[in-house]
């Protein structure tokens, strides 16, 4: 990552603002027919963004705190999408409480259970352990076969 920092005031402002101007390299994706058996090409491009701040310190503790800023508004966007957030039921706060509650444990556990069905047949290694857990004999959860399902009546 690369960046650069400027003291700006667009001409419809009143006053200066901290502009950080970033620059990542970031691999690109591969267009058109693909030759195997010759070789892979590999591309990267680079993906721009700028931050501005009224805060003063180091840039690039500047730039993750406003990276980590964005992963938590991204959390209350898929909360949104996929948990009915923006959804009141009910005129009083604990219903609310409890309903906003049960969406996201029924969200987290469905995510889990998807995880959980992705990483059941993962290599495992010598040692019996499947890559990616610690050696302390630590297994993945056992999945069940049986499948659940709600009757519409």
């Amino acid at each position: 990552m690369r960046f650069f920092q400027k003291e700006w005031k667009p001409q419809c402002w009143s006053k200066k603002f901290r502009f950080i101007f970033i620059r990542r390299e970031c691999p690109g994706q591969q267009k058109g027919p693909i030759q195997l058996d010759l070789f892979v090409p590999q591309e990267s491009g680079y993906e721009f963004k700028v931050v501005v701040t009224n805060k003063t310190g180091i840039a690039l503790k500047i730039v993750r705190f406003h990276e980590g800023r964005g992963q938590q508004e991204n959390i209350f966007s898929e909360l949104k999408d996929q948990v009915n957030m923006d959804y009141l039921p009910s005129r009083r706060w604990a219903g609310n409480k409890i309903y906003l509650l049960c969406a996201i444990l029924a969200h987290n556990l469905g995510g889990s259970c998807r995880w959980m069905q992705v990483n059941r047949n993962e290599p495992r290694t010598q040692s019996g352990v499947r890559s990616g857990y610690s050696k302390t004999g630590r297994h993945a959860p056992q999945i069940p076969t049986t499948r659940w399902s709600i009757d519409a009546d």
